[in-house]
């Protein structure tokens, strides 16, 4: 009798065990265009897609993975780059933690971003039907500092409904009371919701051995800028030095 108890247990435990393994999450894939693109524009989104995977607790927003053809393949690396495909978004509700994994110049490291990073405008009057669902607007601001100093502004926005209620969405753009179905960071670069439908695939923080404060984050990017930018500019001024030396010596 004991024996048959403890083999039915350890079935029980091995029957929870794989009920938890073929548990369903939402899976929200969505595509991205600029506004600023131009048909002759090689560096063009449409065949990229990215996902959100999310459940009550936990998301995860990525870019898809896709087999990359060889003769593109620096292309197709520059163009998820321009597009956010080089970053992952994690948020979890338990643990209030908001963060979003990076690779950069061979690097990956987590940055730690506000849980309640967004302060949320929600216009009741304006209103749009997305994929069948009434969606609202909401707008924000945001800062990009350099040492403490504003050096670019931004008014994100997104489209969100109620009938998915969940506070979750693409980029980051998170914190409301719905799904986000439409948005944009910058005003440029919109993100909009293509499929939805349920997913075995798994919320998994992205790793890294470091983790820094986006303020931290925005200081390192500010400074490869003006590096790039000050390498640049000695690079033109020995260029004009040497036009100046060969037309001289005619």
């Amino acid at each position: 009798m004991k024996k048959f108890f403890i083999l039915t247990l350890f079935l029980s435990l091995i029957n929870c065990k794989s009920t938890d393994n073929l548990k369903e999450n939402n899976l929200v894939t969505y595509k991205v265009i600029d506004i600023n693109s131009k048909p002759e524009n090689k560096f063009d989104p449409k065949n990229i897609e990215f996902e959100l995977i999310y459940d009550n607790e936990k998301s995860l927003f990525q870019i898809v993975n896709q087999i990359e053809n060889e003769n593109n393949k620096i292309d197709d690396k520059i163009i998820k780059v321009i597009y956010g495909g080089n970053i992952k978004y994690y948020k979890n509700h338990i643990l209030k933690e908001k963060i979003f994994n990076v690779e950069n110049r061979g690097d990956v490291f987590n940055v730690s971003s506000d849980y309640n990073e967004y302060q949320w405008y929600i216009n009741p009057n304006e209103t749009k039907l997305i994929s069948g669902f009434k969606c609202f607007k909401a707008t924000t601001h945001k800062d990009r500092k350099f040492k403490g100093e504003i050096k670019e502004s931004f008014e994100p926005y997104a489209w969100f409904t109620y009938e998915i209620p969940t506070s979750f969405g693409p980029i980051g753009l998170d914190g409301l009371p719905g799904l986000v179905l439409e948005g944009s960071f910058d005003g440029k670069k919109i993100y909009y919701a293509s499929k939805i439908e349920k997913t075995k695939l798994e919320i998994k923080k992205p790793y890294s051995n470091t983790t820094i404060a986006y303020e931290d984050y925005s200081n390192m990017m500010y400074n490869s800028i003006y590096e790039r930018k000050n390498l640049e500019k000695e690079n033109n001024l020995i260029i004009e030095k040497k036009k100046k030396e060969i037309q001289s010596s005619k």
